[in-house]
């Protein structure tokens, strides 16, 4: 694999080697970005984020800092994610599950996750829509919708 472009080199990240990063990407300080991720042009990822195995991130997604993406994890263009927002792909979390079945969320273009969210197995966030700060998404949310709360329901229209 060739050498890592210039904006990775002297800060502390920890990349894999078989990620691939598009180019006007940036990733900054102590982000964790594991094996078989795939990254578009113009993103940023920021410090602290967590980004599991083998999860596709379209172009022009801003990632703010520790936000956690867990693996297998589909995001497709433009979409935003505030600071501290997470991401789960096990609904019955449990060490040494024999049971576990991966149910990674999928996010789809335009989407915003708010500060603070939480967004749960397998839920698939619909084009433009916005996730309020704080809320506990645990089903799908449609396009062009607001939602919020714990549980998030529905608000309005995007607007």
């Amino acid at each position: 694999m060739k050498e890592k472009p210039l904006w990775l080199k002297g800060i502390i990240a920890d990349v894999h080697p078989t990620v691939k990063i598009g180019r006007e990407s940036y990733v900054w300080s102590f982000a964790v970005i594991c094996p078989g991720v795939e990254i578009g042009d113009g993103c940023v990822v920021g410090s602290g984020v967590f980004i599991g195995r083998n999860c596709k991130i379209g172009n022009g997604v801003r990632i703010q800092d520790k936000v956690h993406i867990t693996d297998h994890t589909v995001v497709e263009d433009n979409v935003f994610f505030g600071p501290c927002a997470v991401t789960m792909n096990d609904r019955y979390p449990r060490s040494g599950n024999p049971d576990y079945i991966m149910e990674p969320p999928y996010f789809e273009e335009g989407c915003s996750i708010g500060a603070g969210a939480v967004i749960l197995p397998g839920v698939r966030i619909g084009k433009y829509s916005i996730v309020a700060a704080g809320a506990v998404v645990t089903k799908n949310i449609s396009e062009n919708v607001v939602v919020a709360g714990i549980p998030a329901v529905f608000m309005r229209q995007v607007q």
